[in-house]
């Protein structure tokens, strides 16, 4: 059985449980950015072409919502920083974690999804 929307809150606010630890489609940015930098390390501006072409041109990063989710996934381990050297952009790459954690939401996706059909499939 699950718990209320106002317990949970609560639990969260209080640090008893961490609030949006999954990783959501529905947060569009921050499901997109970790599948961007699946195939190699990207920069910043690498990262929002990706994800403007990964969406079809549904998803356009500003600077602001881009490097703000970026620090929230660094943080959460699903990303990491590379190639901080001289002279070079930081370049991001997805993590065991996150990949983990991109494996978790589709799962999710599929089950949804799944249950969709089968609720639907007899409609007229």
């Amino acid at each position: 059985m699950g718990i209320s929307y106002r317990h949970a809150k609560r639990l969260a606010e209080t640090g008893e449980i961490k609030a949006d630890r999954t990783l959501n489609a529905n947060n569009r940015p921050k499901y997109l950015i970790p599948l961007s930098s699946l195939d190699a390390p990207l920069h910043g501006y690498g990262i929002m072409q990706n994800v403007e072409r990964l969406s079809g041109g549904r998803v356009r990063l500003a600077a602001g919502t881009l490097y703000g989710a970026l620090t929230t996934l660094t943080e959460r381990g699903w990303i990491e920083a590379v190639g901080e050297d001289e002279g070079r952009r930081k370049e991001y790459r997805i993590t065991p974690e996150g990949r983990a954690a991109v494996r978790a939401e589709l799962a999710r996706l599929r089950e949804l999804t799944a249950n969709g059909e089968a609720l639907t499939r007899n409609w007229t």
